[in-house]
Formats: C-alpha cells, sequence, structure tokens
C-alpha cells in the first residue's frame, strides 16, 4: 500500500510582504506557485499510482478564496478520478466551513470528512482494509481536543489518522490542541497532521508527521516545500519526503572580506556568493551583511543595485527581498556575575513560547496568526537585535549607579 499526505496547499495565496520594487515579470510565477505545487503533488500521486491521498486542511488560504482556486482544484481531483485515485479530505481553520452546506462541487473520488470526528473505510486492490479517521472545521478556531474523542484503532489492516492542529503548548491552543502521547495510545498506523507550515517527522513508529506547506508563502516559510509519499515496508508505513515547490526563500549571511570597503566592493562580492548557490528554481533572499569592520554604505542603495543586478539574470534565479547589515558589537562591559544574570534572563526571555504568549496578551492579540510564525530563528534574530541596542548604547556610570 502507497499514499500521499499533503495538506495546508494554501491555493490562491496574497503573498502579502513582497515590495513594490518586486520584478513585474515574476508576480504571475509567484502567485501561481501554490497552484504548481498541487499540481506537481497529483502528477506525483498519478505516477506512483497511489493507492490514495489524504489532504489535511487548509486547502485555501482562506474562507473567501476565488472560483479561479476552486476550479484548480477540481480539475486536479479529476484527474485522480481518471486514474481511479480518491482523495479523502478535511477542512482547516483557513478554509473551515459547515460541510454539510459545502458548495463545492467535487467529484465521486473526492471523500470530505464531517465537522464531527469520524471514519471513513477503504477496501485496497488487493481487498484489504484501510480506516480513515478525522475531522474538518466548522470554525476558525477549534480550542477542544477533538483528538481525545477519535476512536482506537478499528479491525482494520491499516488506520490512519488526519488532524488538522497543534501540540498544546499550555496557551494560545486555538487549532485543536493535542499531545503525541494521546495519538499513541490509539494505536493507529498513521498520524497525518496538517497546520503546522514545516514539514517534519514527531514520532517515528507508528509516524506521527507534519506534511508542511508543499509551497513557502514568506521569509518564515524556507527550507524545502513538499507532500511524503507513504509506503508501505515490512508491514510499516514509512514516510518519504518529496519536494515539489517552485519557488524557495532563504535568509542568506554573507561575510564581506575586510577589504570590501566600497559600494562597487560590497555589490560584487555579494552578486558572486549569490550567483554561486542559485539554482533552478527561484529563490527569494532575506540578505544580511556581516561586514568586519564598520560599513559605511548606503544600504537602501546597495539594495537597489541588488535588485537591478538580478534582473540581468534570464531566466531570474534569485531576488534579495531586504537587507540589514549585521555589525559586530559587543555587549557592554561587565563582569562574571553580571554576565550569568544576562544569559540567565535571555534564556528565560528569548524563547518562543514567550514571544508568542507576548503576541497574545498584547495589542498585537487581535493578530492572532502572527504567533504562528514565531519560529526559533524568529527568536535568535530578536535577541541579536537587543544585543546590538546594548553594545551600541553602552552602559554609563550614572546608569551603573542605579
Amino acid at each position: 500500500m502507497k499514499f500521499i499526505h499533503t495538506g495546508d496547499l494554501h491555493l490562491d495565496s496574497p503573498f502579502r510582504g513582497l515590495s513594490d520594487s518586486f520584478p513585474e515579470q515574476l508576480w504571475d510565477q509567484v502567485h501561481q506557485s501554490t497552484f504548481f505545487a498541487w499540481q506537481k503533488i497529483v502528477d506525483l500521486a498519478i505516477d506512483q499510482q497511489v493507492d490514495f491521498v489524504v489532504v489535511v486542511g487548509d486547502i485555501f488560504d482562506r474562507e473567501h478564496h476565488g472560483v479561479a482556486a476552486e476550479d484548480f482544484f477540481v480539475k486536479q481531483c479529476q484527474r485522480l478520478n481518471q486514474h481511479r485515485i480518491p482523495v479523502y479530505l478535511s477542512y482547516g481553520n483557513h478554509d473551515y466551513q459547515d460541510v454539510a452546506a459545502d458548495p463545492l462541487m467535487l467529484p465521486e473520488n473526492v471523500h470530505v470528512f464531517a465537522n464531527q470526528v469520524e471514519t471513513k473505510c477503504l477496501q485496497l486492490a488487493d481487498h484489504r482494509q484501510v480506516a480513515l479517521t478525522g475531522f474538518s472545521y466548522g470554525s476558525r478556531w477549534l480550542e477542544k481536543d477533538l483528538a481525545a474523542t477519535y476512536p482506537s484503532r478499528v479491525n482494520a489492516d491499516f488506520h490512519i489518522g488526519l488532524l488538522h492542529g497543534a501540540i498544546n503548548q499550555g496557551t494560545d491552543n486555538h487549532y485543536a490542541p493535542f499531545d503525541v502521547e494521546e495519538l499513541l495510545a490509539k494505536n493507529y498506523d498513521y498520524w497525518a497532521l496538517g497546520h503546522i507550515h514545516k514539514h517534519g517527522i514527531i514520532n517515528q513508529q507508528p509516524p506521527v508527521v507534519y506534511c508542511g506547506d508543499p509551497q513557502g508563502r514568506h521569509i518564515n516559510e524556507d527550507g524545502e516545500h513538499g507532500c511524503y509519499l507513504v509506503e508501505e515496508e515490512n508491514g510499516r508505513l514509512v514516510p518519504h519526503f518529496h519536494p515539489v515547490a517552485t519557488i524557495t526563500w532563504q535568509t542568506v549571511i554573507v561575510d564581506l572580506p575586510a577589504d570590501c570597503k566600497t559600494l562597487t566592493a560590497v555589490r560584487s562580492a555579494i552578486v558572486k556568493q549569490l550567483n554561486q548557490q542559485s539554482s533552478d528554481r527561484l529563490t527569494i533572499i532575506r540578505l544580511v551583511i556581516t561586514p568586519r569592520q564598520q560599513l559605511k554604505v548606503d544600504v537602501d542603495r546597495l539594495l537597489d543595485y541588488l535588485q537591478h543586478d538580478s534582473q540581468d539574470q534570464q531566466p531570474i534565479s534569485w531576488w534579495v527581498m531586504d537587507l540589514t547589515v549585521k555589525q559586530q558589537t559587543e555587549l557592554p562591559t561587565i563582569d562574571k556575575s553580571d554576565l550569568q544574570y544576562w544569559q540567565q534572563a535571555a534564556s528565560m526571555v528569548f524563547t518562543e513560547e514567550t514571544v508568542k504568549q507576548l503576541m497574545t496578551d498584547s495589542k498585537l492579540q487581535r493578530y492572532h496568526f502572527l504567533a504562528d510564525q514565531v519560529d526559533q530563528q524568529m527568536v535568535n534574530e530578536l535577541q541579536g537585535q537587543a544585543e546590538q541596542l546594548l553594545g551600541q548604547k553602552g552602559v554609563s556610570d550614572e546608569d551603573s549607579a542605579n
């Protein structure tokens, strides 16, 4: 047996965050990338002749999506139908809806999970039975632990759980919170998870797997994105990751040589490095420059030059979306006891949970989706910025006295 595990397609994503300077000839490529990713997943399913496809939530980017996104999704499902490949899908927090009143004209091979936990059964070509258990969101937020209501393993050859949700963090549990231990207690053969946009296996056997979104949509969704082809190996289900994204996002750090002092020299060094690591896919870059000495160049002008340089390529393989200079700064001189307190405080303040809690408790709480974007890279950047500010300001005798 083999199947594809995907989710978080976010078709018709608006790709907010790119500036007005973004090349017009690339806009269509970027906007279509979520569609291309779903098409490549369908291509993979047909090529591998999988038994079925599971789509775990957030097919569309928002509840009020465009007709073009609906039409494209349906047509790809029809392609699967032509090859007799069934699709099992659930709606997530972005495309939540009353399933009983779902207006989407889906082909007969598509099976949608209801707004309450239910189990669907499938008979494979070799007559073995597969049970699939899941649910669809009926509202944007779902604070109840629905994993607790999933039935224990039924009498089937394979039992697969579909769950669009987040691991219980103790706070900000708006998205079907669960604990890994309660999933394992169900004795399923595979847990297909959605909602978190970075793919990863959080338990090996049985596999508990986040598929991630197949196409990263902003700089915090960097790295490879794709889907999992899950295959039966020696009676166990084993996930294999397949990249499908047509656009990648990447933070690139350029360590400038000591002799790079002029705008021309800095520009040349950066372009040389970016050209060396360019690929056949468009890479949208957040550039961080770390000079060995104080860099005295117009950063905005440098960014304009780099964006102009990228358009000299045919086709364009990289684009610098923003640029920061990370000057070498040191914390104010403090004794060992004070340094110990700083390190202790930093370890408590600069954590994913603390930053998410701050966003939840502050005036930003109305924008609850911002907390979803917090990752360790963002936290590290915040700590680095704090240390730079401390280093630039220093500690005066008056500060010490107080």
